[in-house]
Order: C-alpha cells, then sequence, then structure tokens
C-alpha cells in the first residue's frame, strides 16, 4: 500500500491490487471501493498490434517509453538504493 500524508490525514491506496482507497482523518476512516475496468491495458495493446500488422498507429513510441520508464525509475530510486543486495 502506498501513501500521501498530510496536514489534516492520509490517503491509502494499492497501486496494482483491489484494495479499496482508504482516507483518514481526525474524523475517522473512509473506504473507497473502486473496481478496476475489466481488461484495462487491451486497447492500447490492440493499437500495438495493429500498427505492428501495419493495419493502424499506434501512440505508443519509444520516445514515450523512454520517458515513462525515466520517470518510473525517479520514482523508485530511494527505494532500489535502500533495498538493492548485490553479491
Amino acid at each position: 500500500m502506498s501513501e500521501i500524508v498530510g496536514s489534516k490525514g492520509k490517503v491509502a491506496f494499492s497501486s496494482f491490487g483491489t484494495e479499496p482507497i482508504t482516507l483518514t482523518t481526525t474524523e475517522g476512516v473512509t473506504q473507497f471501493p473502486i473496481e478496476n475496468p475489466p481488461h484495462v491495458q487491451q486497447p492500447m495493446i490492440q493499437m500495438v498490434v495493429d500498427e505492428l500488422n501495419g493495419i493502424g498507429c499506434s501512440p505508443s513510441k519509444g520516445e514515450s517509453a523512454a520517458r515513462t520508464t525515466w520517470v518510473i525509475d525517479q520514482f523508485l530510486k530511494d527505494y532500489r538504493s535502500r533495498t538493492a543486495s548485490w553479491p
């Protein structure tokens, strides 16, 4: 679970799980069950497959993938430096 903590409470959520979003304040705890849509990745996968088959155009290119990877790496660099175990 990830948490965002503020001066009046916190929000806890799972990035890849199905747990409800939890809001905790001095007034109590509120949960927001939000279901993932079915096959959320399918439309993007289909666009990539269509482009590879020469019948479409995918908005996802190597440049955008590299940019996304860089952003994810920035989020994870502190975590990785704490958990890295090299022989």
